[in-house]
């Protein structure tokens, strides 16, 4: 088992429940949270802007013409305190469409957190329901079981459906279609995690540099591959990545 004098600080990835915390405390209060901030008050986090990846990604969709846009993934999830809370990709999503008066409930695709399967379940059930005309000409926040659940549905990416995707995975780039994408810039997030525990750190060798806590927004970044492509006819934008 590991002890306070086997390390100098600790990056805990993830949420994390009040007893699993004090378990951490125990081997260190060096502690960096890398994708939540349970207490800033007392520990260090790295975060990402989740609100700007969603705008970013909306604001994209609508410059090329896309006005009917979905959403898949879930409604809820557990935050830092182990609250069932509106999760943060969905709520930004309705509030951006409602306040563009854009916003229509069967948009939205209601899917279990990394579940490929019940995405693909999810799309074919409920597209297959929906006229042509009334479907979604893109789909926002969505992962791989999209792509094989459109193709079941005979449904071309991107020229009758275009993705984008939240985080910009390996798989991102391979897929055929490559995925549009928010990049969360995981290396950088990583990296500021690492920086700020080596900050805190109390060794013979290293005094920390500093007492109080950081919390360091990340904001992402939109990478356009060929997973999107204009609606309903082609205009001028520069696509990256590959």
């Amino acid at each position: 088992a590991l002890s306070a004098s086997d390390i100098d600080g600790i990056i805990a990835i993830g949420y994390f429940t009040d007893k699993q915390i004090q378990s951490l405390r125990a081997i260190s209060g060096n502690i960096t949270f890398l994708d939540s901030s349970p207490n800033e008050l007392l520990y260090d986090s790295v975060v990402l802007n989740f609100e700007l990846g969603i705008k970013q990604a909306l604001d994209y969709l609508r410059s090329v013409g896309h006005t009917r846009i979905g959403y898949i993934g879930p409604k809820q999830l557990s935050d830092e305190t182990q609250r069932m809370v509106l999760e943060p990709r969905r709520r930004y999503y309705e509030h951006y469409m409602r306040e563009a008066g854009l916003f229509e409930q069967n948009l939205i695709f209601e899917t279990p957190m990394r579940n490929q399967i019940a995405v693909e379940h999810e799309l074919q059930l409920r597209l297959s329901a929906i006229d042509s005309d009334k479907r979604p000409s893109a789909i926002e926040e969505t992962a791989i079981g999209a792509i094989h659940a459109l193709r079941s549905l005979h449904l071309r990416i991107p020229e009758d459906i275009s993705i984008v995707s939240f985080n910009d995975t390996v798989m991102s780039s391979v897929v055929e279609p490559a995925l549009t994408s928010i990049s969360p810039h995981l290396d950088y997030m990583a990296a500021t995690a690492v920086q700020l525990v080596h900050q805190r750190a109390s060794t013979p060798a290293h005094q920390p540099e500093r007492h109080f806590p950081q919390k360091i927004v990340i904001p992402p970044a939109l990478v356009v591959r060929n997973s999107t492509m204009p609606y309903p006819k082609p205009i001028e934008y520069e696509k990256t990545g590959s």
